[in-house]
């Protein structure tokens, strides 16, 4: 019986110190609340034992030289910063398609001229304050007024307003049905207006990491938010190691100087050891391009010749020389906006070439065709298009000069760009004097078709067909017309054959067994760095 009595007691007591904890627990919840509301702090405390201590790294080619998403015009600092340290108010997935972020949901009128983008309820900065909208309509404003890099794609912007706390509306002059995807780019960053920062050497958004260390064109060290609104990072730290090339990764990752290293080539991939390593190949939309000069002075000027060298080039054999990839069908990769499966318009078909290139024999008899390319591309590139156009019943020589360093920008701002060849040094000032026919470059998305249909680029391209149909695809009032208006327009693009779309790369990742998290996809463009942890 005694002993019965002692049990009773015990448990007695452990219930009260049970019963003691919970309401000491929920006051001093209570008291962290009443806090917050005060000062617009939202974000639950957390507890240290509950949150992982793990550090990991990453090595990535491509080093900014500064921070300052804001004038910097790197696509490197958006590679990295953005999703993980700033996000915008729409965000692309690792699909390629847009997504809600910052801007929960949004609706754009019939007309085309409002959106209305309700923002996120919970969602705060860095330093736990609450984003509103007035943070939205200023950061707009700034990257307007102030001319921040990518300002002028908000050209069609009338003006931007609060419609309470949490609604940001926008109107248009005029229809930008491309607005959506521009807001999942820097110009969508929602900034802390509160921030007093040096953005050159600092970074603080509303993502996932904070910056804690910074080595210009070296290494970049991301520290967990922990007032982050969403699913807060995995590991405790993330070094970003920034490398040369890909050779310089995989010798890193050999060496244990990294945990894992992203969109590595082919060749990078097979130098990195299998032993206790996992390797994983994924998709992207950077496409590799051989262009044409539309320059009067080129022969590829006409359009039937340029139709007759896509027949002619046998697209999976240059993948196969470039490192592999998937061959492209058509003007778009099937990660693009707007992308739909058809048949290939300009498969490969020597029959079909031959009937077309016949009717310039003569003509292209009167000099070679030079191809000028960086050397990075290797000489079979070269070899196959020379033998390609050396074949009956074109017989044209191809002049080939592999570049070193060189590579061609998409943009407006490439009149300056020049080539040196490797051979004896001899300036080669291709995107301002046009001296070539072909040459090849990368490019990410629908980045190349503002380029190929500015007629003062490097390119030259000019058609009033798919000028017309392009204009009046930008004009679109809605979604649906803009869809439809756009396949018009890629149509018509395809059938002028301003270019020959190659193929899309396959970026490879790769990283220690014990490494979770790491992206394999759109890593060209785009790191989301807050799953990577280990499982140790």
């Amino acid at each position: 019986m005694q002993h019965s009595a002692r049990h009773t007691s015990i448990s007695s007591s452990a219930k009260s110190a049970i019963i003691f904890v919970i309401v000491a627990g929920v006051l001093g919840c209570a008291v962290w609340l009443g806090w917050s509301l005060l000062h617009r702090r939202y974000t639950l405390p957390t507890f240290s034992g509950l949150q992982s201590s793990v550090k990991v790294s990453v090595g990535i080619t491509g080093a900014p030289e500064s921070l300052d998403i804001r004038t910097t015009d790197d696509d490197s600092l958006d590679r990295v910063l953005l999703g993980n340290v700033y996000e915008t108010l729409l965000k692309r997935d690792d699909n390629n398609k847009i997504q809600p972020s910052l801007a929960s949901s949004w609706k754009v009128s019939e007309d085309g001229t409002t959106y209305r983008f309700n923002l996120r309820s919970g969602a705060t900065f860095a330093d736990g304050t609450t984003i509103t909208s007035s943070d939205a309509v200023w950061s707009l404003q700034q990257i307007i007024t102030k001319k921040y890099v990518g300002s002028d794609e908000l050209s069609a912007l009338s003006n931007v307003e609060s419609d309470g706390n949490s609604t940001l509306v926008l109107r248009l002059r005029e229809p930008d049905p491309r607005l959506l995807a521009k807001l999942t780019t820097r110009i969508g960053i929602v900034y802390n207006q509160r921030e007093n920062i040096d953005y050159a050497k600092q970074a603080s958004g509303s993502g996932p990491f904070t910056v804690s260390q910074w080595q210009s064109g070296k290494q970049l060290t991301l520290s967990r938010n922990d007032h982050y609104w969403g699913s807060k990072s995995k590991a405790k730290t993330v070094t970003v190691n920034f490398a040369a090339d890909t050779t310089e990764l995989a010798k890193a990752l050999n060496n244990g100087q990294i945990d894992a290293a992203v969109a590595l080539d082919q060749s990078a991939a097979d130098a990195v050891k299998d032993d206790g390593i996992v390797k994983k190949q994924g998709v992207s939309n950077r496409k590799v391009v051989l262009a044409f000069s539309n320059n009067t002075q080129s022969i590829l000027s006409d359009k039937r010749f340029r139709q007759a060298v896509r027949y002619l080039i046998d697209k999976n054999a240059m993948t196969e020389a470039l490192g592999g990839g998937t061959v492209m069908t058509g003007p778009l990769s099937p990660l693009d906006d707007g992308y739909q499966k058809t048949d290939e318009t300009f498969g490969h078909d020597i029959g079909k070439g031959n009937d077309l290139i016949k009717y310039f024999r003569f003509r292209v008899s009167r000099r070679p065709l030079t191809f000028v390319y960086p050397k990075e591309y290797g000489s079979q590139i070269g070899e196959q298009v020379k033998q390609t156009m050396y074949a009956e019943p074109a017989y044209s020589d191809v002049s080939v000069s592999m570049v070193n360093d060189a590579i061609i920008l998409t943009g407006y701002d490439e009149s300056h760009v020049t080539y040196v060849d490797s051979e004896n040094g001899e300036s080669k000032t291709v995107t301002q004097d046009h001296q070539y026919d072909f040459t090849i470059y990368e490019t990410d998305g629908e980045d190349d078709l503002d380029l190929l249909m500015n007629s003062n680029s490097y390119i030259g391209f000019v058609s009033t067909d798919s000028q017309s149909a392009w204009s009046k695809a930008l004009k679109s009032f809605s979604s649906d017309d803009y869809a439809k208006n756009f396949q018009s327009f890629i149509g018509t693009l395809d059938d002028d054959s301003p270019v020959d779309w190659i193929c899309t790369r396959k970026p490879i990742s790769a990283y220690r067994s014990n490494i979770t998290g790491v992206p394999v996809n759109m890593t060209y463009t785009q790191l989301p760095l807050a799953d990577m942890t280990t499982t140790d």
